[in-house]
């Protein structure tokens, strides 16, 4: 399949909905740092096209009433990069030198096998609780839940942040802080710690 760079937006697809050129324009290189890093053995090929399927499926099924951009679409090509690795589309079928396929292996490393399913539900039931309180601290204060996204979540250094917002890196880590500390609050009223 032909690709088009990465600048150039997403192969193939014509932006029927104006706000999904938007949304790859303004996430593509968080998306990607993501996918590279989700994707590990899978390779660059499974990283690209998580992101590309992501995308239009944006264009064919748009969703109304997102929350958070940034987390539907970090967990949408999360989802994607492993529903690629389990399927074994992509990526680069190579084997080691004891004949393991690689694929195989760093999808078999994701799923930790013998996990106890009430462990399993209670861990599903905190994440869920985690999202729906990072959502409620973009919305009381943006500037710092996108701090906090961008270092904790994205990996992404402090200095790399401040670059992009126009603040010192100082002033990245504070509002990284303020987020941490107000997602706290947050998760403290519905029974859960943050550490």
């Amino acid at each position: 399949m032909a690709r088009e760079s990465e600048s150039d937006g997403v192969a193939g697809a014509q932006p029927e909905h104006p706000a999904v050129a938007a949304l790859y324009d303004e996430h593509k290189a968080m998306l990607y740092k993501v996918a590279y890093r989700a994707a590990g053995a899978g390779g660059r090929e499974v990283a690209e096209d998580a992101i590309h399927d992501v995308f239009v499926n944006l264009l064919a099924n748009y969703p109304e009433g997102v929350g958070s951009w940034p987390a539907y679409l970090v967990t949408a090509v999360k989802n994607r990069v492993k529903d690629r690795l389990s399927k074994g589309f992509g990526g680069h079928e190579s084997a080691n030198s004891e004949g393991v396929d690689v694929v195989n292996r760093a999808s078999d490393q994701r799923e930790p096998r013998g996990v106890d399913p009430a462990e399993r539900a209670e861990q599903d039931e905190r994440a869920k609780l985690v999202r729906s309180a990072i959502v409620e601290v973009w919305e009381e204060d943006p500037e710092a839940a996108h701090a906090f996204w961008e270092i904790v979540v994205c990996e992404r250094t402090s200095a790399e942040v401040a670059i992009e917002a126009g603040v010192s890196p100082a002033r990245i880590r504070q509002r990284k802080s303020d987020a941490r500390a107000l997602l706290k609050v947050v998760l403290a009223k519905k029974g859960v710690s943050l550490d």
